[in-house]
């Protein structure tokens, strides 16, 4: 008789046929059914293993005996082999997923890469080839340039150019011979001495006049500079203005010079400077164009020292 929790089940245990209950409740009495069936697989006879088949009987025919204290040992075991199979079931596939989506993405062409890459190399190529045409015309035309047309674009440039001065230094009396030619000294001068600043000015004027003959065919030009000077002490007291002085340079020329070089000469032929230090401030004036230009320089006038010597 089978009690309300069990089940019967068929059972044919080599030829011994019985109905034998499981537990319904009891996990882990379907695990022993479970297990007998595998048994089963054997074929064990009971006349060549008596021993065994006996002790195999009894203890199916206790199959149906509650076994609450491992009960919820085989749950536990069972929903940990579960979840564990689970998780790297899981884990695989997500790993398998992911290698699988890396792999896709590194064998799988980035078109926009490939469409910005080739439109890179377009504007390169095109900015080269640009550059290319454009040194090439430029050397071209560089090539083609006259004399004569690289004076007019200097001219054009000069006339832009503000007028001032872009050397000047002290130099010896009378040794300015020439643009660029002159014997530079200090600013250490004897009272009495001559002092003459070597200047070179740029952007001054060109005055298209006619000739003597007034024929206006034969172009000629006039540059006109003037100069004044103050002269000041050190702590800048003003001491002497030298004003309505002679032109420095008043040329007329077949050419627009711009290689032209002054000589400021101030002489200490009436009254000697007393020693000391001073600051002669030059102003410069273009009477062509009107513009001007100030050049201050610090001397100091001092006794020479002579030397003797005993023999």
């Amino acid at each position: 008789m089978a009690d309300k929790n069990c089940i019967y089940k068929n059972c044919d245990f080599n030829g011994i046929g019985c109905n034998k209950v499981v537990d319904a409740v009891s996990p882990s009495a379907l695990y022993l059914s479970y297990s007998f069936n595998l048994l089963n697989f054997f074929f064990i006879d009971k006349t060549e293993s008596p021993g065994v088949y006996n002790n195999i009987r009894s203890i199916k025919n206790y199959a149906c005996m509650p076994l609450p204290m491992y009960d919820k040992f085989f749950i536990i075991i069972i929903v940990v082999a579960i979840a564990f199979t689970a998780t790297i079931i899981g884990t695989t596939t997500v790993v398998g997923q992911n290698q699988t989506l890396n792999l896709t993405a590194l064998l799988t062409p980035d078109t926009n890469n490939d469409t910005t890459t080739t439109m890179t190399l377009a504007n390169t190529t095109a900015a080269n080839n640009m550059t290319t045409a454009a040194t090439n015309a430029n050397t071209t035309a560089t090539n083609n340039i006259t004399i004569e047309d690289a004076k007019e674009l200097y001219l054009s440039v000069w006339n832009q150019t503000e007028f001032n001065a872009t050397f000047s230094t002290f130099v010896e009396p009378f040794s300015a011979a020439g643009y660029g030619v002159y014997e530079e000294r200090s600013n250490v001068f004897a009272p009495g001495e001559r002092i003459v600043l070597y200047v070179e000015p740029v952007g001054f004027g060109h005055r298209q006049i006619l000739d003597e003959e007034g024929n206006s065919t034969n172009t000629l030009y006039l540059m006109n500079i003037t100069a004044d000077y103050k002269i000041a002490g050190a702590n800048g007291t003003e001491l002497q203005l030298i004003e309505d002085m002679p032109p420095v340079v008043n040329i007329t020329s077949h050419r627009q010079n711009t290689e032209m070089f002054l000589t400021l000469t101030l002489t200490q032929d009436v009254q000697s400077f007393p020693t000391g230090s001073y600051v002669i401030t030059y102003s410069v004036t273009d009477e062509v164009s009107g513009e001007s230009f100030q050049l201050e320089k610090e001397i100091t006038v001092a006794e020479r020292v002579v030397s003797s010597s005993f023999t």
